[in-house]
């Protein structure tokens, strides 16, 4: 550790494409705006010894190998992890203390009270010192209403002790007003700081076997309950558009080629957030679906969307949804919003960053 490092503390999920892509778009956005190296910290397993602070640079290597997903899709992730995100620290949770450089806590659904850094993890995150960490794009994934109270209570004495806080919903802006009083930044999800220019930089083509992407195609990526697919073929067959369903673990995609599927398709059906961010970066045709089961209410996340770009039309699950509107996006008023959204969160966490 020395005073050219700045820390970064969310959620490390090795194998979720949103996860790492706000992760490398935040971790570079940082970089650039403070000069410092940016180490990513995983604080979910106790090192052997106390106080020790442990590069693991295979860390991910290991977490990946653990999951499900075939290994070919694990080894997609591998290398992006490796070309793209920043060195992971492992820090045991007891030791978050011994931090001595500046922490940006963020983003992703780090605040969630069901999983992640939302619930005893959490208060890690207060043994840093006040002056010394900051919060950008946290999400609590859910709106007051679904809080629950007992954590309501815990939040309200943490949330207290991070000097400067940017959320990424309006829903989370109101949980932090009724829990501590503060009226706090609602920022942009890192990805869109960055261009769609800087990301097709990224990207990478996919091979996948058995399917052609010379032709128009649809990309199906739902992650909740799939209670869309006849509607998803429906559209298919009318356009003459082929079908790449990402929500088969066997297809041979990382988070490169989940860039370049969208980046190039010719219609994305999602119920994901991230989807609908690179979507709207790369000026694809879009539809959204409300997310199905048992991952609880996450409509806040697009409502923020509607309320910075105006998408409901294209919300399948909305009363005003109209498909036509899928095809006539306003993407010169998108453009012209986004530019100004993305200068004032960048604006803001370069100020945030310089008060640490």
């Amino acid at each position: 550790m020395n005073d050219r490092q700045i820390y970064i503390l969310s959620i490390f999920d090795p194998t979720n494409y949103g996860n790492r892509l706000q992760a490398c778009a935040l971790e570079a956005a940082v970089a650039s705006l403070t000069g410092k190296e940016v180490l990513s910290v995983d604080c979910r397993r106790p090192v052997s010894k106390p106080g020790v602070f442990k590069i693991m640079a295979d860390l991910n290597r290991v977490r990946i190998e653990s999951k499900k997903a075939p290994a070919e899709r694990r080894r997609r992730f591998r290398v992006f992890q490796d070309e793209y995100c920043a060195p992971v620290v492992e820090i045991a949770e007891r030791d978050v203390r011994s931090i001595t450089g500046p922490v940006v806590i963020g983003s992703d659904q780090c605040w969630n009270p069901g999983w992640g850094l939302g619930a005893s993890k959490f208060g890690a995150q207060c043994a840093v010192g006040v002056d010394k960490k900051m919060a950008y794009a946290a999400s609590f994934g859910i709106g007051m209403s679904d809080m629950p109270e007992e954590w309501g209570r815990r939040y309200s004495e943490w949330l207290g002790g991070i000097k400067d806080i940017g959320v990424r919903e309006f829903a989370g802006a109101q949980i932090v007003r009724e829990l501590t009083g503060r009226d706090v930044k609602v920022v942009l999800d890192p990805t869109m700081l960055q261009t769609a220019k800087w990301w097709s930089e990224i990207e990478e083509r996919p091979i996948i076997p058995g399917i052609d992407l010379e032709g128009p195609f649809c990309l199906k990526y739902v992650l909740g309950d799939d209670t869309a697919s006849a509607k998803i073929a429906e559209r298919c067959g009318r356009d003459g558009l082929g079908l790449v369903d990402l929500t088969d673990i066997h297809l041979p995609v990382g988070p490169a080629e989940f860039v370049w599927l969208i980046h190039h398709s010719a219609l994305v059906c999602t119920d994901s957030f991230h989807a609908t961010v690179f979507s709207l970066l790369f000026h694809r045709p879009f539809v959204i679906y409300e997310r199905q089961g048992n991952a609880g209410n996450m409509s806040s996340r697009f409502d923020t969307l509607h309320a910075l770009f105006g998408i409901n039309s294209n919300r399948a699950g909305k009363d005003c949804f109209r498909e036509r509107c899928v095809d006539e996006f306003d993407w010169t008023g998108f453009e012209r919003e986004l530019e100004e959204k993305r200068n004032d969160s960048v604006a803001w966490l370069r100020a945030a960053l310089a008060s640490l």
